[in-house]
């Protein structure tokens, strides 16, 4: 029989899910999902996840937490309470403050006090880029230097840590043969809400300069695109499936990673494994996931991006393509992934 273990999350993510699904395997895993992002459930949330943890951490063998937050607070100190072993798996939100973005779990105060304690009581705390523990971040103003991370934050925390990166289905993210791609189609990635942390305004400057280009993101819609009112050659394509983003993936030719902080980059994983060739800005662990396979924007202004996109067309270098599907493979796969985790919590 499979040893017991809790798992805790704010939200079923597609990453939170398949880590669910990796726990699985060698665990019996014992969930709760519960509407955290509501402030009117915030005390609600507390007394059921309360009763939850009294009833199953007892027989538990793990703790494990997606994400440090309000959510994280109970199961850590209950696993402290009766001895058992609590990991908290940080995904970048957890780990950093942009107030004027309005990003980030550490830029509210009461958030900050649970996330802090409950990062102390913890048995290991596993980032999943290095970039999550320390990072300073010139790019979003490139007059100041940004400190960020839970070791920037939390200076006297001596919980033990380990980095367990993301991985990716390889066998599912892979070029459509089928489709031919666009050698003028930029593709992106996120939602209306997360417009100014993946820099949407100078995507659209962008597309001003390249009227013959196409310029497609995902997550947000037409009419939200409609309202900008800046380029006719970007389209809003909503919210898509799965399948439906490795066909837009497998028809663009480069994927726009441009955020101002970024705490893995899946979206940006997902587009190399299927052959676009990545432009990501100069943040967190994004160059890492590029590594020799794109190009890199180090300013986070128009002309600059202007004048590397120039030299990229100029280059016309499409092997990168495969180059940067092959890194992906290398580095940053589910395999890897289900390995490094099940190890670490062993």
């Amino acid at each position: 029989m499979k040893p017991k273990l809790v798992y805790c999350f704010p939200a079923a993510k597609a990453f939170v899910v398949s880590d669910g699904k990796i726990l699985s395997k060698e665990y019996h895993v014992v969930q709760q999902h519960l509407p955290w992002f509501d402030k009117r459930f915030l005390v609600f949330n507390f007394i059921r996840q309360f009763f939850f943890l009294l009833w199953h951490v007892r027989s538990a063998e793990k703790v494990v937490i997606a994400f440090g937050g309000y959510w994280s607070y109970l199961p850590t100190r209950f696993a402290r309470y009766y001895n058992k072993d609590s990991y908290i798996i940080l995904h970048g939100t957890d780990c950093v403050s942009f107030p004027k973005l309005k990003y980030g779990m550490l830029r509210k105060r009461l958030a900050r006090y649970f996330i802090e304690k409950s990062y102390q009581r913890a048995t290991k705390l596993l980032p999943v880029s290095e970039s999550l523990i320390y990072t300073e971040n010139s790019f979003y103003n490139k007059d100041k230097i940004i400190k960020q991370g839970f070791q920037h934050f939390f200076p006297q925390l001596t919980t033990d840590f380990q980095v367990v990166y993301n991985g990716l289905d390889t066998d599912f993210w892979k070029p459509l043969e089928h489709l031919k791609r666009n050698e003028n189609q930029f593709f992106a990635a996120f939602t209306a809400e997360q417009w100014q942390l993946k820099n949407g305004d100078l995507i659209l400057n962008l597309a001003k300069h390249y009227p013959k280009s196409i310029f497609k993101i995902a997550g947000v819609s037409q009419a939200f695109i409609d309202g900008k009112k800046q380029s006719e050659n970007v389209y809003g394509l909503g919210v898509q499936s799965k399948e439906n983003m490795r066909l837009h993936y497998s028809e663009s030719t480069y994927f726009l990673q441009l955020a101002i902080s970024e705490g893995f980059g899946l979206a940006l994983a997902e587009a190399m494994l299927c052959g676009c060739i990545p432009i990501g800005a100069a943040v967190n662990t994004i160059p890492k996931i590029i590594g020799d396979c794109g190009y890199i924007l180090k300013e986070n202004m128009t002309n600059p991006l202007v004048i590397l996109v120039n030299d990229i067309k100029q280059k016309n270098d499409l092997s990168l393509g495969e180059c940067a599907r092959n890194h992906i493979i290398k580095h940053f796969t589910l395999v890897s992934r289900e390995a490094n985790l099940l190890k670490t919590i062993h």
